[in-house]
């Protein structure tokens, strides 16, 4: 399934207000368009981040959790033990350093946003 394009959505949703002429079905249109857009802004608030480099991993807080689609593994951030092998991966009592964390990885948890 290919990722969803919500720029280009957004694009389609502003050629449409171009297209309203003051009518009732134009008004209409326009409370749609301003639930598209509602609905467009949760989607991306909600969207996994994206991690694509050892720098953005390093960047995260602790307490995070990543997951890597490669070999299917979560990994969470704790560098309570050791700052430079801060990752531990599902059911592992090893830490590891970002760089054994096969990128690119989705956030699915980072508890500065989830306060």
């Amino acid at each position: 399934m290919s990722e969803l394009d919500l720029d280009e959505l957004e694009n389609a949703t502003r050629g449409l207000v171009y297209m309203s002429d003051g009518t009732r079905a134009s008004e209409k249109l326009g409370r749609i368009v301003d639930a598209h857009r509602l609905l467009i802004a949760e989607v991306r608030r909600l969207r996994p981040t994206l991690i694509e480099t050892v720098e953005q991993l390093d960047a995260l807080p602790d307490r995070s959790i990543v997951h890597e689609s490669h070999r299917d593994v979560a990994w969470m951030k704790d560098g309570r033990y050791t700052r430079n092998e801060p990752w531990w991966a599902t059911g592992s009592e090893v830490e590891e350093p970002a760089t054994a964390i096969v990128l690119p990885v989705r956030v699915l948890y980072t508890p500065e946003l989830d306060r």
